[in-house]
Order: C-alpha cells, then sequence, then structure tokens
C-alpha cells in the first residue's frame, strides 16, 4: 500500500513539473492593440481596442494609463482591468479630439498590479487631418486642350469650391473656371480648359483655389513650332510671266528677318518687283536671297519676279539637243560588243554557267578570247562542256577556263556554257568573264560580264 501512494506522489510531482514547463514557455500576458493608428475629424470618436490574453493559471489585475498630448481627449485616461485566468478580454479606448488638428501620438501603458514586473508600451496615433485636403495636382496636354486632376479628400461630407485660371506667356489670364462639388472621402475633380488656335510657344500658368484657402499652381510649357509654309504661282502673258511667291507663317514663333533663296534661270529676269538682298551666279543661274523682314504667326508676306518666255524656248531646244546627243550615244553605246553571264540550276549543288557573247553590228571582231573563273568553292565539270573545250588551269584561287573563239562577223552571237558543281551550300559569287578581241585597224578591245551569285 506504502508502494502505491509513493508512485501517486511522483506521478502528482511530475504532472505539476510538466504544467509549470509549459506555462513557462508562454509569456504571462500577450497584449495587442488595433489599429494602431486613426484617421478621424474633431468632435468624431477615434476608438482603439486592447486585448489581452492572460496565459497564467491566476486572474490578473491590470491597470492602463493613456499618457500624451491633450489627454483630455480621452474619456478613461486610467483603466482598471481584470483578466480571468487562461482567457482574453477585450477594452475599448476611445478619444474625442477637439480644437486642434495634426497628427498625436499617444502611450497605453499596461502594468499587471498582481505581478510587478510586467509593465508593457503601446503606442498609438491620431491624425486629424484638415476638413478638406489636396492630396495631389496634375495636368497634361492634349492638343490644344490642358486637362487638370485635383485629388481633394474630405472625412465628411462637405462642400468644396474649386477656382481654376489659365495665364499665357505674359501673365495674361485667358480662361477661368469656377464650381462648387459635394465631397465626401476622396474625389477626384476634373477641370479642362482649351487653349487658342496655334497657341503661342512659351510658358503658360494654371492656378487653382480650394476653398479660397488652399491654393497652387503648375507650368505648361508650349514648345516652339517653326513652320513657314511657301507656295508659288504664276501669273503670265504671251511675252512674259510674274512669279508670286507666298510666304505664311504656320507655327507658334515669330521669324524674325526670315530669308529665303530663289534659284532663277540665267538670262530670264527682266527686273525684281520685289528687291533682293544680294545674288551670285552660279552655273545654272543666279540664286537670289529675299528678306521679308519679321513674320508674325499667321502673317504672310509675298515675293514677285519677273521672268521672260524666250530663254525658256532656248532652253527647250538646248535639251533636246542633249536629248538627241544622249540617244545617238546610246544607240553607239547599242552597237558595241557585250558578254553576259547567267546561270541555270540544274540541280541542288549542281549548275550550268552560260557565257553569251554578242557582236550587234558594224564590227568584225578578230583573235576573240573569251576568259572565266570559278570561285575556289566550285568545281568545274569538264566533260560538260559544250561548245569549243575550253583550257582549264586549276589552282588554289579556283579555276580559270579559257576559250579561243577565232573572229566573230557583224550580228553574230556566240554561246558556251559549262557544269559546275558547289562544294558547300550558301551564295557563290561568281568573278566576271571578258572577251578579248581586235578590231580590222589593229585596236585591242575587252569587255566584261557582271559578277554572277549562284
Amino acid at each position: 500500500m506504502k508502494g502505491v501512494c509513493l508512485l501517486v506522489a511522483v506521478f502528482l510531482s511530475a504532472a505539476v513539473v510538466l504544467c509549470s514547463a509549459a506555462y513557462a514557455l508562454e509569456p504571462p500576458l500577450e497584449i495587442d492593440i488595433s489599429p494602431d493608428s486613426v484617421r478621424t475629424d474633431l468632435e468624431m470618436p477615434a476608438v482603439f481596442v486592447l486585448k489581452v490574453k492572460n496565459n497564467q493559471p491566476y486572474r490578473d489585475n491590470l491597470k492602463i494609463n493613456i499618457e500624451g498630448p491633450y489627454i483630455h481627449w480621452a474619456t478613461n485616461p486610467v483603466i482598471l482591468l481584470v483578466v480571468p485566468r487562461e482567457s482574453t478580454k477585450d477594452v475599448s479606448i476611445t478619444f474625442y479630439p477637439i480644437e486642434y488638428r495634426g497628427s498625436f501620438d499617444f502611450d497605453v501603458i499596461i502594468t499587471s498590479l498582481r505581478n510587478r514586473n510586467f509593465r508593457e508600451t503601446e503606442k498609438i496615433k491620431i491624425e486629424i487631418p484638415p476638413p478638406v485636403a489636396v492630396q495631389g495636382f496634375s495636368f497634361w496636354m492634349e492638343g490644344n486642350e490642358v486637362k487638370t486632376n485635383i485629388t481633394v479628400e474630405t472625412l465628411s461630407n462637405r462642400s468644396v469650391s474649386a477656382e481654376m485660371s489659365l495665364y499665357d506667356t505674359e501673365g495674361n489670364k485667358i480662361s477661368d473656371f469656377s464650381k462648387t462639388y459635394n465631397v465626401l472621402g476622396r474625389q477626384y475633380l476634373m477641370i479642362s480648359f482649351k487653349l487658342p488656335e496655334n497657341p503661342l510657344a512659351g510658358e503658360y500658368k494654371i492656378t487653382y483655389k480650394i476653398n479660397g484657402e488652399i491654393d497652387g499652381s503648375g507650368k505648361i510649357i508650349v514648345e516652339p513650332i517653326h513652320l513657314v509654309e511657301k507656295s508659288k504661282q504664276l501669273v503670265s502673258n504671251p511675252m512674259y510671266g510674274n512669279v508670286i511667291i507666298t510666304l505664311k507663317n504656320s507655327g507658334n514663333v515669330e521669324e524674325k528677318n526670315y530669308a529665303i533663296r530663289e534659284s532663277l534661270p540665267p538670262d530670264s529676269i527682266t527686273g525684281f518687283i520685289t528687291q533682293t538682298s544680294s545674288c551670285e551666279e552660279g552655273f545654272l543661274g543666279s540664286v537670289c536671297e529675299y528678306v521679308v523682314g519679321d513674320l508674325q504667326p499667321g502673317e504672310t508676306a509675298q515675293i514677285i519676279y519677273r521672268v521672260e518666255y524666250w530663254p525658256t524656248y532656248v532652253q527647250i531646244m538646248a535639251a533636246l539637243l542633249i536629248i538627241a546627243v544622249i540617244a545617238g550615244f546610246s544607240i553607239i553605246r547599242a552597237a558595241k560588243p557585250s558578254i553576259s553571264k547567267r546561270s541555270v540550276r540544274k540541280a541542288l549543288s549542281s549548275h550550268t554557267i552560260v557565257l553569251e557573247v554578242k557582236n550587234p553590228f558594224l564590227h568584225h571582231l578578230k583573235d576573240v578570247v573569251i576568259r572565266d573563273w570559278v570561285s575556289p568553292l566550285g568545281r568545274v565539270i569538264s566533260e560538260k562542256t559544250t561548245g569549243i573545250v575550253p583550257v582549264i588551269k586549276r589552282s588554289d584561287a579556283g579555276s580559270e577556263l579559257i576559250w579561243n573563239m577565232g573572229d566573230m562577223k557583224p550580228k553574230e552571237t556566240r554561246i558556251i556554257s559549262y557544269d559546275i558543281k558547289t562544294l558547300l551550300e550558301g551564295n557563290l559569287k561568281m568573278p566576271r568573264a571578258y572577251a578579248r578581241f581586235h578590231t580590222p585597224k589593229g585596236k585591242r578591245f575587252r569587255i566584261y560580264s557582271k559578277i554572277l551569285n549562284i
């Protein structure tokens, strides 16, 4: 019997030790306050909830002290709280702010009346913004329209008046706007202004005022646009023509001492209606400069000069003569012997190279020799040549083919061909072929084909 009692005593002692260790792992009191910051208005409550969790096997008595500026806002600056064992209890901490606006910090100090070693401080904040606050102001350009966005915030339903004005580059008011809004919470006030058509370049100012107290401003830069449009008109009769050049400043900046240069045909000007500032004689005629002075945005100016028609006729005749000469040279060029080089693909890596030599007319060619080269990336298949058998010379630089064609009569065409096999896939550049010959007078000539890519 004594052994059983001893065993029970040992078991109870172990249980007590284990329970004590379990309690030792947890803090005696867990403190949490939410929220830690409240945004409110004057004479409106700011409520915080203090949650206390008692992990101890006995109840605890707590003293809660509120410290900070304007402590009289707190309904209970000192709170006594009893928290039963192993339970959680909530208590509300309420403030009624008056008179002052801003951000205020308070300390909530929790002290255990049973456990003198326990003291914890939690920080809370009360924010009381102005009745109407401007949280942001932005603006941007869309075409010639200025769009603005004022972000206004209130904590209660309020009447908010907004006034805006737009000033030009010289400080003159060009547009204004006013309107009253009912605002609760955060609201975006979208306001638009229209600038004049083609506004002058410079800095424009936007100002706003909310409830006659909160104000601000911004600047919009209109970039300079240099644009002078030029048009030309001819007013003529059978004897002469007046050339009228009209200049219009379609930009948004003043063009000071604006000048243009006009190329005038030689011997065609009999007099200037608009006086020039300078003229220079060039190979193709005179180049004259005209200065129209200051040209304001939207203004126009004219430049007029006179042209005689007979020099134009002379120029046309000269142009016809030049065309005739060019045509003659073209005919002579077409009559010259020529050599062309082309390829015909037979298989993936097999090609036929065709050389064509033409002697159109008027020429008797003697001792015609044709030479062609093949890239080292291609191999000549000698048994596949047609016509006259060439002499083939192979080296590291490629293969050279030589044909002795003899004499060629006028209007005669010779065609020769040979096959090659490419050693690699891709584009292969073939050098130019050429033909060498003598004329009956003994002059020696060479003609070349174009480079061939296969």
